[in-house]
């Protein structure tokens, strides 16, 4: 799991904690955190010597709203995600 990854579950259990002890708190980006308890986010997967120097967001496109990634290598450790992967078609250059 990204550093992102880890971040937003630690946000999930302590707003769940704070509910729970009816303590009153705003929770920022609601929409994000409920599709990502849901499964229904998305993380991009950029090349293993990505190092950040662009924020991530740039790399897909918008309507996607990915604000997590991991690396390719990742699918490498883990084959059982390729399943759930969906690849962007590859765009040609014309007289190249």
């Amino acid at each position: 799991m990204t550093h992102a990854g880890i971040r937003a579950a630690e946000t999930i259990r302590m707003a769940i904690a704070l509910y729970k002890e009816e303590v009153p708190f705003e929770l920022l980006d609601t929409d994000l955190h409920v599709r990502r308890v849901q499964g229904s986010d998305w993380i991009g997967i950029v090349p293993d010597d990505y190092l950040g120097a662009q924020h991530f967001g740039a790399l897909f496109p918008s309507q996607d709203q990915v604000h997590d990634v991991m690396s390719h290598e990742t699918l490498n450790d883990h084959p059982g995600l390729l399943r759930h992967v969906f690849w962007y078609p590859v765009e040609t250059l014309m007289g190249v």
